[in-house]
């Protein structure tokens, strides 16, 4: 069991798409509700119930391009759905922070589905379509990431928004907005989905989960993702993941400053049933805002958002909704 807790160890933060459960069967046996994954990656207005948008810019196709960051050095790829309502008086975009680190943005790609609003993207260092210098060349730390996310908010021309932080993308948004920059004062919300508030703290739930299902391979079916195939926007991700600052010992240590001032930030936290981001390796988040609200999603674990995407975007859009 030694080498199974350290391999889970390992997984930890990270997209955890190395192995899916290989049939329904096995899904049964951890005894999950049939998800209700969507159609398609990008569920339209139709399917959710939702009447067509009147702007044309929900046809619009996406804006791509990059970003300088640490002193012009390194250049960011980011990608802006829905680019001519970035400014719209409807509603401020989504900026969404992808998990690992390095695990890039591509399963999160069907958050383009919310409602009507932009949708940012970007690959953070050393991932994805970005720059991946060695840390010979790079600054790769929680601090040089928000630094990084400021200068792509400014760089693409995002001044009011919503942040969506999965997993890592969580801890990174926490420290953003903890940070206090410019950038922070125009967040109008914040939803930290599948992200621990300890780092510690999740992988002694990891140990856990891992004897409780009897092995890594059953934790990875019961724990990761519930889906019997593996969905096609984690493997995208994996295809350019990132090696250089990556996986939960990148950020080994990290947990919430007890001591620090509540943000004003209305915030949501959202995990799976199932996920190994359990009720206690998320539980300090209730005492790190001054709104706080949860929400689990059931019959889902970590990759909530691919196990019932309808249901997610459902919440995403409602949550956000209440703060334009």
């Amino acid at each position: 069991m030694a080498v199974a807790r350290l391999a889970a160890l390992l997984l930890l933060l990270d997209a955890h798409a190395t192995a899916f459960a290989p049939s329904g069967a096995n899904l049964a046996c951890h005894g999950a509700r049939q998800v209700r994954p969507a159609a398609q990656w990008y569920p339209t207005n139709a399917q959710r119930g939702l009447a067509a948008p009147a702007t044309c810019s929900w046809k619009m196709g996406p804006k791509e391009g990059s970003v300088a960051v640490q002193k012009g050095e390194h250049e960011l790829w980011y990608r802006l759905v829905r680019p001519m309502s970035v400014s719209s008086q409807k509603g401020p975009p989504l900026v969404v922070l992808h998990g690992g680190p390095q695990v890039p943005s591509d399963y999160l790609f069907p958050l383009t589905g919310v409602d009507y609003r932009s949708v940012l993207f970007y690959d953070q260092l050393g991932c994805g379509r970005s720059d991946a210098p060695g840390v010979e060349a790079a600054e790769y730390s929680i601090a040089s990431s928000v630094s990084d996310l400021e200068q792509v908010l400014a760089g693409v021309g995002v001044k009011d928004f919503h942040l969506l932080g999965q997993s890592w993308g969580g801890i990174l948004a926490y420290e953003f907005l903890r940070n206090g920059g410019p950038a922070a004062k125009s967040c109008r919300s914040v939803i930290l989905a599948n992200s621990p508030s300890s780092v510690s703290v999740v992988e002694a739930e990891a140990e856990r989960l891992v004897e409780q299902a009897g092995g890594v391979d059953e934790f990875k079916a019961a724990h990761e993702c519930r889906l019997p195939e593996r969905p096609k926007p984690l493997v995208d991700a994996y295809k350019h993941a990132g090696t250089v600052w990556r996986g939960s010992g990148a950020i080994a240590g990290w947990e919430l400053d007890a001591s620090a001032p509540k943000l004003s930030v209305p915030a949501l936290v959202l995990r799976g049933e199932h996920d190994f981001v359990t009720e206690t390796a998320a539980g300090g988040w209730a005492g790190a805002f001054e709104r706080c609200r949860t929400k689990v999603l059931d019959g889902c674990s970590h990759h909530a958002l691919l196990e019932d995407t309808v249901e997610f975007l459902d919440i995403v859009d409602s949550f956000t909704g209440q703060y334009d």
